[in-house]
């Protein structure tokens, strides 16, 4: 050992001795197990840039103060608990790095070290930070990440240079006021930090671009329907409140129940009507009907509060429409006609239905009609298996009993609603009152009018942009500007809306015809609408799934899913056609069963229809013409089950296709709806028969990746009731949703490639293409969640390659290259997405945090493209040669950068990915997906945005950038 350490001595010896020599400027002697820095370092006074990251470090000696020329000292990941004072005289020194060290404090002489630029101190005990961090004027960049800290100085202020402030993973509750002096902050990261609530001050950062939280949910200001639309939300409803604002005291009160309850009669007493309800003329409550209730704050004197009190028609055939409106920022009062009975009123799967659809909202139970002859309820049993219930009344509103003590709750828990005593920018609330008075008089509007509206305030189309969706989410309109067609226009009375879509929903011609919606039944529907608000709101109806253009259909004609017929049709023979063909099962057992399950699931992923659907279940196909795949799902109301079962060659390339529509249709419509994933036994009972055991998917998921560090995974399970060995990653295939889990599925694959070279690409085996299809699809799986913050959101498929050479050097000009990601193939987008560029360190490090993850799903598709599939962008013939010399820029890509190491040197700040092998080793990771964005914006493509390039969210849920002519195929229209 220790001939060992003294040839290693004898070797940085001789490396200094080399670099003196030829006059180098940097030396690094990162990594190489030194305890003490070697003197013969402190020789070479030329020095500029020194790096000793990753060694055993405990002291730094006083001779460092010889390199006087230093600019660069980093020193990561060794045992310092101090500097020298001498480290002062290093007059130069701009960049300082100390991550991951032993500090408990800012050693006081980095106060007096005036030139610093970057100071880079994460992952140290750093517990409080010294108010002589204000001394540091010149500081561009601060680093303070997983310090323990706890509060911020105001002397932080002082930093008016500051840059960049990373302060991820802390303690800290609250940033101070005096950040807002920070004048060049440009970006500040706080995430891991219990913080939910921002400074107005920080609107003052003029030049701010970037704020990174975490949990934007939990915020309370500003408001959290405002911080997940991420930063430039953010500063645009701060950099209005900061003009002027003002508490606004009003939510919204839901009154749901079954038709005929007494809602309306209820809706009349509480306003001191008791004469009040639907006559018998006026007929019964259509879609929704909306009206105030006002009352005093019991806590704030002085302060009305105002209710907008929507009124839900109860029939069966207009609960589908409630989806419009359910939130949990509303109080729910749940009526029920105590005369009839509670089990009339359906209090079960009232109350299920807003668990699962609103699952952090309050109820009030309340029985109508009790001054009439009733019986009891069980509400010890129901409030104890439904815990939103809050209190029961029993009230008559004919004589007012009850009424008031009703009253008296619904004010107590109005108060506790989020949206109540909410601080509105001044400026937005006079737009949101003139877009009320518009709405007095207009159903709808262009988006274009509500900016021309508004713009009188002041509002710009950024803050109209947040503004309506802040709108959309209280209620008071509808306005979808994620769908490209549906964007245009805003549904200024959702009342309306409601009323419109009800009529189709409950029309006898679309029940007597099997659900089958013609233009002329729609003309007769809808005889006033003009044809572009006819189209908008058919799009509406697809956008929740209530129906959809039947695919292909000579007379333009939609199918309404709430009405398809109860029995199925003759579909057995084509299934049995598939018996054959390998079999994969997913069964989804459900706590409860909803309006909507699976025909919502049916409408959005109607392109798979082969026109074999009835009320509760469905044949989809791969493909409509010549499916490779066929999958049945059916929902069995009383076991409360929906079961896929998927045929075909590659049966778990089609099935996650499908259930991440099933699930991504669960998680928005219902998403307190809990349910439970199994995969059944493949293995044969003793006299041949199927077995019938099931396997829970989370336990085998947790078998094969135990969360625990100590405990080892298991790679084969034993059938307690057929006593077969099972593998896990077998069982688990196209079934489970952790990241990493089809590694060996990956390798299986490429080694079927090396067995088909002899093939030529273009005659590829349609196991290949399914293949790639499945690699494909996992890859978006994996980066689906990362990419939902639109603004951190671009595209992931890219090849990026050096156009001088195969080698990647500091000086190599290199060539990006966007893809188009079609479900179908992956495919270069041409000329129009590709960028030449010298890359800058930063950008390479960003590329390499990219590669950690993403190469893992491009070197087998690459292996997979067809030759020519570039083609479906702009040809040259540069990228015919290129093709033809390294097979494709994708497989070029993976072997220029399979190298690449995310290492400590890249990045010092704490890592969200875990280095343990026994867990799934691949996980997308947010900020590398937001690095590649602002890598991206840099470069100057032929075509703005990304080459031309489209987000698309898919029915499924999975986000997509995807080329003009692949886009427009998601971009769905009625008629």
């Amino acid at each position: 050992m220790a001939e060992d350490a003294a040839r290693r001595m004898r070797q940085l010896q001789d490396s200094v001795i080399r670099t003196d020599k030829i006059l180098k400027k940097k030396l690094n002697l990162q990594n190489v197990n030194i305890s003490e820095v070697p003197p013969e370092v402190f020789e070479l006074t030329g020095l500029t840039s020194l790096i000793l990251n990753h060694n055993k470090l405990n002291v730094i000696p006083k001779e460092i103060s010889t390199l006087q020329q230093l600019t660069e000292l980093q020193i990561h990941g060794n045992r310092l608990t101090a500097l020298p004072e001498e480290l002062s005289k290093l007059s130069k020194l701009e960049k300082l790095g100390l991550s991951t060290n032993a500090l408990t404090a800012i050693p006081p002489v980095i106060f007096k070290m005036k030139a610093l630029h970057a100071l880079k101190l994460s992952m140290n005990s750093i517990k409080i930070l010294d108010s002589s961090i204000g001394e540091l004027h010149d500081l561009s960049e601060l680093r303070l990440s997983q310090c323990e800290l706890t509060s911020l100085p105001p002397e932080l202020g002082r930093l008016e240079n500051l840059h960049s402030l990373k302060l991820r993973g802390n303690l800290l509750t609250v940033l101070p006021p005096e950040i807002g002096h920070l004048k060049s902050l440009e970006s500040i990261d706080i995430y891991g930090n219990p913080i939910y609530t921002l400074p107005i001050e920080l609107s003052q950062c003029e030049k701010l671009r970037e704020i990174r939280l975490s949990h934007p949910e939990l915020f309370t200001f500003p408001p959290a329907d405002i911080t997940q639309l991420g930063t430039t939300a953010i500063l645009a409803y701060l950099r209005a409140a900061a003009a002027g604002s003002e508490l606004i005291w009003e939510s919204k009160l839901l009154l749901v129940g079954e038709g005929a309850v007494g809602k309306t009669w209820l809706y009349e007493a509480m306003n001191g009507r008791t004469s009040g309800g639907n006559r018998k003329d006026d007929g019964a409550t259509i879609g929704i009907e909306i009206g105030s209730l006002l009352l005093q704050h019991p806590l704030v004197g002085d302060v009305q509060m105002k209710l907008n009190c929507w009124d839900f028609a109860g029939q069966d055939i207009n609960h589908a429409t409630h989806q419009f409106f359910f939130s949990e920022r509303t109080l729910f009062v749940l009526c029920w006609n105590a005369r009839a009975g509670w089990e009339a009123g359906k209090l079960r799967k009232w109350l299920t239905n807003i668990r699962d659809r609103a699952p952090g909202a309050r109820v009030l139970l309340v029985a109508t009609q009790c001054d009439q002859p009733h019986s009891d309820f069980p509400e010890k049993e129901l409030r104890t298996e439904f815990p939103q219930i809050v209190d029961t009344f029993k009230t008559s509103s004919e004589t007012g009993e009850g009424i008031e003590r009703l009253l008296l709750s619904i004010s107590a828990e109005a108060a506790r609603l989020p949206m109540m005593g909410l601080r509105w920018p001044s400026a937005w609330r006079a737009a949101q009152q003139a877009i009320k008075r518009l709405g007095a008089t207009e159903a709808y509007c262009s988006v274009s009018q509500v900016r021309q509206l508004v713009s009188e305030f002041g509002l710009d189309d950024r803050d109209v942009n947040v503004l309506l969706r802040w709108l959309h989410e209280l209620g008071e309109v509808l306005h979808y500007a994620e769908v490209p067609e549906l964007a245009s226009t805003v549904m200024l009375d959702p009342q309306w809306v409601t009323q419109r879509v009800g009529l189709v929903l409950a029309s006898q011609i679309v029940q007597s015809a099997n659900g089958i919606l013609t233009r002329s039944c729609l003309e007769n529907l809808w005889p006033d609408l003009e044809p572009h608000v006819l189209q908008h709101l058919l799009g509406m109806m697809e956008r929740f799934d209530l129906a959809y253009r039947i695919p292909e259909d000579q007379e333009h004609r939609c199918l309404v899913v709430e009405r398809l017929p109860q029995n199925p049709p003759e579909y057995e023979l084509r299934w049995k056609l598939a018996s054959g063909q390998i079999e994969v099962r997913l069964r989804y057992r459900l706590k409860s069963m909803h309006p909507g399950i699976p025909t919502w699931f049916i409408a959005r992923c109607h392109r798979f229809t082969l026109g074999l659907h009835w009320l509760r279940g469905v044949i989809f196909g791969d493909n409509r013409h010549s499916p490779r795949h066929l999958a049945l799902i059916t929902a069995n109301e009383s076991e409360r089950t929906v079961d896929f079962v998927v045929r075909g060659t590659k049966p778990w390339t089609f099935l996650p296709l499908l259930t991440d529509g099933f699930e991504d249709t669960i998680s928005k419509r219902y998403p307190g709806l809990e349910f439970d994933r199994i995969a059944p036994c493949p293995g044969k009972r003793r006299d041949g028969t199927q077995c019938d055991y099931e396997f829970n998917i989370e336990d085998l998921e947790e078998l094969r990746w135990p969360e625990e560090h100590e405990v080892e995974p298991e790679y084969e399970i034993r059938c307690p009731r057929c006593r077969t060995n099972l593998d896990i990653d077998a069982l688990l295939l196209g079934l489970s949703r952790e990241t990493g889990r089809d590694s060996r599925t990956l390798d299986e694959i490429l080694n079927a490639v090396r067995d088909e070279g002899s093939k030529t690409r273009e005659h590829f085996s349609t196991e290949m293409q399914d293949a790639r299809k499945f690699i494909q699809l996992s890859f978006v799986q994996e980066w689906n969640k990362a990419q939902e913050l639109e603004e951190d959101s671009c595209p992931t498929v890219f090849a990026l390659y050096p156009i001088d050479g195969r080698t990647l050097t500091r000086t190599s000009t290199l060539r990006l290259q966007l893809y188009c990601m079609n479900p179908d193939c992956w495919h270069s987008i041409g000329t129009a997405g590709r960028c030449d560029f010298k890359p800058k360190r930063q950008w390479l490090i960003s590329m390499a945090r990219w590669t950690r993850s993403g190469l893992r799903w491009i070197r087998p598709v690459a292996a997979l493209l067809p030759s020519g599939s570039q083609l479906a962008g702009e040809f040259s013939e540069d990228l015919q040669d290129f093709a033809d010399d390294a097979s494709n820029e994708l497989k070029f890509t993976a072997e220029v950068f399979k190298n690449i190491k995310d290492t400590q040197e890249i990045d010092s700040e704490p890592s969200v990915l875990s280095s343990d092998d026994k867990q799934p080793r691949y996980r997308s990771d947010p900020a590398s997906l937001h690095d590649l964005r602002k890598l991206l914006e840099t470069l100057e493509f032929p075509v703005p945005e990304f080459g031309g390039l489209k987000r698309v969210r898919t029915p499924e849920g999975h986000i997509l950038w995807l080329c003009e002519e692949h886009a427009n195929e998601f971009l769905r229209t009625a008629f």
